[in-house]
């Protein structure tokens, strides 16, 4: 693998992948939004995949950000396209709070783990 892309992008890619076959998985959580689609554009014109759509999960798993009653995903991994048969698994740290109010998303490439998240957070 040469390079990876992670981060809390705030933006929300959506559950499908319409226009974005490529990039997008098809497994992503809730409604596409404007930053979304620049999200997805940024990551179209790079030739990444963005990993945390790559699988299955349930929305417990795919959630990454709560506040009050709305959820969604913000934190992503991406890795380049001919890098993607390599991504194993993606999962964010969950069940704990964060002063930041985002979680840490882990995706595990063949035995190598990357974590992403902000060194600002401190579990409480």
């Amino acid at each position: 693998m040469k390079w990876f892309f992670a981060g809390d992008i705030n933006g929300h890619i959506g559950s499908i992948n319409v226009g974005y076959d490529g990039t997008h998985g098809g497994f992503g959580y809730g409604s596409r939004n404007t930053d979304g689609s620049r999200i997805l554009e940024f990551a179209d014109g790079l030739n990444l995949v963005i990993s945390n759509t790559l699988f299955t999960k349930q929305e417990a798993k795919l959630v990454t950000y709560v506040a009050g009653p709305g959820k969604s995903t913000v934190d992503y991994i991406m890795v380049q396209q001919e890098d993607k048969a390599k991504v194993r698994n993606v999962n964010w740290i969950g069940n704990q709070v964060w002063y930041c109010q985002s979680t840490k998303v882990k995706a595990t490439l063949w035995s190598v783990d990357i974590t992403e998240g902000s060194n600002s957070c401190n579990m409480i």
